[in-house]
């Protein structure tokens, strides 16, 4: 495992670690339930861990989660 992805994971890590909570918070205020906010917020930062190689700004993050949210309730 080459350096810069075992960097790129533990980024990856603090951010989903540090922005799990607002996620929920955000998701449940949109379903008003709070399991359904737990399996929204964990399908989305799966499809962040996919995905977030594609995101070339990395402040860029929380938009590209609330895009995951949002085809997720959608779908």
């Amino acid at each position: 495992m080459p350096n810069d992805e075992v960097g790129d994971q533990q980024q990856f890590s603090e951010y989903s670690a540090a922005r799990r909570d607002v996620v929920r918070r955000t998701v449940y205020l949109l379903c008003g339930d709070w399991h359904w906010a737990d399996d929204l917020t964990q399908v989305a930062f799966m499809r962040l861990a996919l995905g977030r190689r594609k995101v070339r700004d990395h402040g860029a993050l929380d938009a590209f989660v609330r895009t995951c949210r949002g085809r997720q309730r959608s779908g």
